[in-house]
Order: C-alpha cells, then sequence, then structure tokens
C-alpha cells in the first residue's frame, strides 16, 4: 500500500481490506508510508519488519485474522 503521505489513509485501508475479505489468512502486506507519520493500528495484522529508507518508513504486515 502507498496511500498519499500524512494523511491518514493506510489505517481506512487496512480496515477495508479486512472487510472485504480481500485477503487471505497470512497474506503479507507492505505499507509505505513518512518516517515520522504515525504508524496505523493494525487489528488483525502483525507487524514483522520495518524498514527506513531516507525519510520514508516500510511497514511490514501479515493478515492474521
Amino acid at each position: 500500500l502507498d496511500p498519499p503521505y500524512r494523511k491518514g489513509l493506510a489505517e481506512p485501508a487496512l480496515a477495508a481490506l479486512q472487510a472485504g475479505e480481500w485477503l487471505a489468512a497470512n497474506a503479507t502486506l507492505v505499507i509505505e508510508q513518512a518516517k515520522n507519520e504515525t504508524k496505523p493500528k493494525t487489528d488483525g495484522y502483525s507487524e514483522i519488519d520495518e524498514r527506513i529508507c531516507g525519510d520514508t518508513r516500510l511497514g511490514i504486515y501479515r493478515f492474521t485474522p
């Protein structure tokens, strides 16, 4: 997922993916955000890694329904 930075869209996107049943169990997602942006609440997802690249944070999550 690569929502526009600093718009708070990662969290609703994760919720929509889960509510729409678009993901298989154990699906892996990568969320790109600004490094200083608040991490999204990830109910139903577990963070498995995080990478910082300049001013960008890549959060790697697994869908765990």
